[in-house]
């Protein structure tokens, strides 16, 4: 992975973090854009979104709703599965805008996998197989081509659950705006106890 090609962003980072990721070669993002990140069809990329709220995995589907794109990205995150279920036990909002509101997550959820999955399974003591998941849920994950290939078309024709601009689509969510939801958010009110004075690019 070249560094002249990774991009960063945090909302916490501090001046001396952005020194240090300048001074090895990476960019920070000056923006935060909601996961809402575009991607281009003849490149491959490795996504870290580390205990990010589903809504930002979804919002990063939906801006990059195509196979040919998503076959060639990697991503590491929260379980699949796990982070829907927990957003939906954590009764956020009803069952229905849930659903609606993570009909990308859904709609791909029989298609991601992680990759050399044997590598993490580990023989526990009582001589059952358990999955081993790195930094408490965390993942690298994909999507299979061929699985996606075998989905129906019309999955590719999801409306967007936000509203397009004329020139850019808005990826805003109640979801992501909203830190109470998901455990792993640092709370809105908390974050700016975290900057320091220094708040260069």
């Amino acid at each position: 992975m070249e560094r002249s090609r990774t991009h960063l962003y945090d909302p916490v980072f501090k001046s001396v973090a952005r020194a240090l990721i300048r001074k090895l070669g990476m960019h920070i993002l000056p923006n935060n854009k909601e996961g809402c990140y575009k991607l281009s069809p003849d490149r491959f990329y490795f996504v870290m979104l580390p205990h990010c709220a589903p809504a930002l995995l979804n919002n990063l589907l939906f801006t990059n709703w195509s196979p040919s794109i998503l076959s060639r990205v990697v991503l590491f995150s929260n379980g699949w599965k796990e982070a829907r279920q927990e957003l939906i036990a954590s009764g956020a909002s009803d069952g229905l805008k849930i659903a609606k509101e993570l009909a990308y997550i859904t709609a791909l959820e029989s298609v991601v996998h992680s990759p050399g999955k044997e590598h993490y399974l580990l023989w526990s003591s009582r001589n059952k197989l358990r999955e081993y998941r790195d930094f408490e849920g965390m993942r690298v994950q994909c999507f299979s081509p061929v699985e996606m290939d075998s989905l129906p078309k019309n999955v590719w024709n999801i409306p967007p659950y936000s509203e397009k601009t004329d020139k850019e689509i808005s990826c805003s969510s109640k979801l992501t705006q909203n830190s109470g939801i998901f455990s792993d958010i640092i709370d809105a009110n908390v974050v700016p106890n975290f900057i320091d004075s220094n708040t260069d690019g």
